[in-house]
């Protein structure tokens, strides 16, 4: 399947936007690689799905870091939520 033919709904969307661009971008390539993965014919899915996780991994840790510095009110149960997709991913 050529991605460009790919049936996924999930796209970027600007209802995405934090109005923090560095945020923003890391969503944006996020929201990009999920759709890659998912849009992956059967023989390059492995390779989508190793792309992803290390963009996860890299995502997530960036992420904790900036709610922790900000004293994010809901870090907590955020972080929960990336450490139950990274968990998902190893499985």
């Amino acid at each position: 399947m050529i991605e460009s033919e790919c049936s996924s709904d999930f796209a970027w969307s600007d209802a995405f936007l934090l109005g923090y661009g560095p945020m923003d971008d890391v969503h944006r390539k996020f929201v990009d690689t999920v759709r890659e993965m998912q849009c992956a014919p059967d023989e390059d899915f492995a390779a989508r799905l190793e792309a992803f996780a290390a963009h996860a991994k890299a995502h997530f840790d960036e992420e904790n870091a900036w709610m922790i510095e900000t004293d994010f009110p809901a870090r907590e149960c955020h972080m929960n939520e990336h450490a139950a997709v990274t968990h998902s991913i190893e499985q």
